[in-house]
């Protein structure tokens, strides 16, 4: 998968909650956008992997998520979010 672009549901939650909270009206336009992201599945690994993540790094539950999708599926984050920085590169991602 070298150079694709890929979100987990989470990662889309987020996004679309950001614009609709801002009072953006056309919420096509987001999606429009988000449709050009793979869209990977959560897994039962995942979330296991996400409870760990909660533990060892204090993150929220969305972020140890997004992080745990991260390093299942071999991807590298790409955030301004400082919540990762240890974590990230504690774990490779």
């Amino acid at each position: 998968m070298d150079n694709e672009l890929a979100i987990n549901p989470i990662v889309f939650s987020e996004v679309v909650y950001i614009f609709m909270r801002y009072g953006k009206k056309n919420v096509n336009r987001v999606f429009e956008l988000l449709d050009s992201f793979i869209i990977l599945d959560l897994t039962g690994e995942i979330v296991k992997m996400a409870e760990n993540f909660i533990v060892k790094y204090g993150l929220f539950p969305n972020d140890a998520l997004i992080l745990a999708t991260c390093k299942y599926y071999g991807f590298s984050i790409a955030t301004l979010d400082s919540d990762f920085e240890v974590c990230c590169k504690s774990e490779g991602c």
